[in-house]
């Protein structure tokens, strides 16, 4: 299944790139976030593995104090790890289950505030590969400005895939 998700994630990274400096229709983050889903959905399909796979957007994780605590953008979930309760619409899913975290970051300026909200991104990620420790994590920075940032201005962390798209 993690070649599977790789593959997905892969293809997925290549047409958003594509269409990102192809269509000029981009208003917002969540822009992004509906087009990523739809990518996301159409390359699970493509692989026959709808079954077993689903994304979903804005679905919450526990933090340390066993409270909600991070949001992130889109999640893709192994359906047969996720639980669900008709009655009271309660759901929840095991580490095992959560495939990949997104965080979708939306660069109109180089500023200090944009730069601060890339990193909060990173260390919430960061922090949520701790518990879902084969769990891909990925940030999509689109880049509206016409200069390429400084690399120096976001900090890595080494389990989180940062996928850096300027506009051509």
């Amino acid at each position: 299944m993690k070649k599977h998700i790789d593959d997905v994630l892969k293809k997925t990274t290549h047409e958003i790139r594509e269409i990102y400096n192809q269509k000029k229709y981009f208003l917002s983050e969540d822009d992004f976030k509906c087009i990523l889903f739809s990518i996301l959905e159409k390359n699970i399909n493509d692989i026959n593995l709808t079954k077993k796979l689903s994304v979903h957007s804005e679905v919450s994780f526990y933090g340390d104090s066993k409270k909600l605590k991070y949001r992130p953008d889109l999640s893709i979930f192994k359906n047969k790890h996720l639980e669900f309760n008709d009655k009271t619409f309660d759901w929840s899913i095991s580490s095992k289950g959560v495939m990949a975290i997104i965080e979708i970051k939306f660069i109109k300026k180089h500023t200090k505030k944009i730069f601060d909200a890339i990193e909060k991104d990173l260390i919430k990620l960061s922090m949520l590969s701790e518990s879902n420790k084969n769990t891909k994590m990925i940030i999509f920075c689109f880049d509206f400005t016409s200069s390429a940032y400084n690399s120096k201005d976001i900090p890595s962390k080494e389990n989180v895939i940062f996928e850096y798209i300027p506009r051509n």
